[in-house]
């Protein structure tokens, strides 16, 4: 038996019946190559096309959610399904390298959150969406009083219950990923970024303009919420 601790790796996904099952199958490789022992749920967020079947035939542990409920929501849901302590994220669109989890898990002896920072030698990132996210990382860094190499990706491995103290605090959409970015480096928490390549994706993206000015919204709120300590964060969360 290993002595390594295990991780759930939960995979968010609404409409994704093109690449479910080629996602589900590199992070099954990926983790089947370590010690680790680890699970991978996948999450249907109401999807209307083929998702949830298929990934039910790749072998993985479903939740479906039924209705549409969001991307953040999605995540929430499958933290909380998760068995092990430690949990991955990871898109079902095949942008992220699931080859780079080995080497996320082995960083976070000492830490408490490993990004994968979409900073690596392929980045294909949709040239249109560059300007705003540059913008927004850079007002994020300031806020927070250090540099963010990426505020949202959507691969990283955290501590579940660590994510739990915030439950109250993260939101049910896209904005799940920089939500947790700044409410742990504003708590203190370890945060490390390992630079990973960014693939074009399979399928639609659902990310939409208007998102950038909800995410600016969200930066200063967040900020606001919890520089105040850890006292003062927890007070004005559960209000």
């Amino acid at each position: 038996m290993s002595s390594e601790p295990g991780v759930t790796v939960v995979i968010p996904a609404f409409n994704e019946e093109g690449g479910i099952v080629a996602g589900i199958e590199a992070v099954r490789r990926t983790l089947q190559t370590t010690r680790w022992k680890h699970e991978i749920v996948v999450v249907d967020d109401g999807s209307r096309d083929a998702t949830a079947r298929l990934a039910e035939q790749s072998g993985v542990n479903v939740l479906r959610l039924g209705d549409n409920q969001g991307y953040g929501a999605a995540l929430k849901a499958g933290i909380a399904r998760a068995t092990y302590d430690w949990v991955a994220i990871i898109d079902a669109d095949g942008t992220y390298p699931a080859a780079e989890l080995p080497g996320m898990l082995e960083r976070m002896a000492l830490s408490d959150m490993v990004v994968g920072a979409r900073t690596g030698a392929e980045v294909r990132d949709p040239l249109s969406r560059r300007p705003a996210k540059w913008l927004l990382r850079k007002f994020a860094s300031l806020l927070a009083g250090q540099s963010i190499p990426d505020l949202n990706s959507g691969m990283r491995v955290m501590r579940k219950p660590i994510v739990g103290e915030f439950s109250a605090l993260l939101p049910s959409g896209f904005s799940f990923t920089t939500t947790i970015t700044l409410a742990m480096i504003s708590r203190g928490y370890r945060v490390t970024y390992v630079p990973i390549n960014y693939y074009k994706r399979v399928g639609n993206s659902k990310i939409n303009p208007t998102h950038a000015l909800r995410f600016a919204f969200l930066i200063v709120r967040t900020t606001w919420r919890l520089r105040g300590g850890r006292n003062g964060a927890l007070r004005q969360i559960k209000q």
